[in-house]
């Protein structure tokens, strides 16, 4: 279980090189964190004032985070077949 408090301290600490996302184990976050300097500082800004408790939410599977996402897929729809677009891609090659 991953706390939010040490999440703020590691991103205020080492923010922008993604001390944080590796504290979360969201390795390629932190990786691009660490390549760009926290998205130019930007990036950590936000994160700190939005995004940090979500991501300990999804580090933790908080029922509230799932929810949220089995409600984005259920609305998902999935795209029509149509023979036009079909063929058009096996004509194309």
């Amino acid at each position: 279980m991953k706390s939010l408090s040490l999440t703020y301290l590691f991103a205020f600490v080492g923010g922008l090189v993604g001390l944080h996302h590796f504290y979360l184990a969201r390795i390629q976050h932190a990786l691009l964190w660490l390549t760009t300097f926290g998205g130019f500082g930007v990036g950590l800004i936000y994160e700190l004032a939005f995004k940090l408790n979500q991501y300990v939410r999804q580090v933790n599977q908080d029922d509230i985070v799932l929810k949220a996402y089995e409600k984005k897929i259920r609305q998902r729809k999935a795209p029509t077949f149509e023979l036009k677009r079909f063929f058009s891609k096996i004509s194309s090659k």
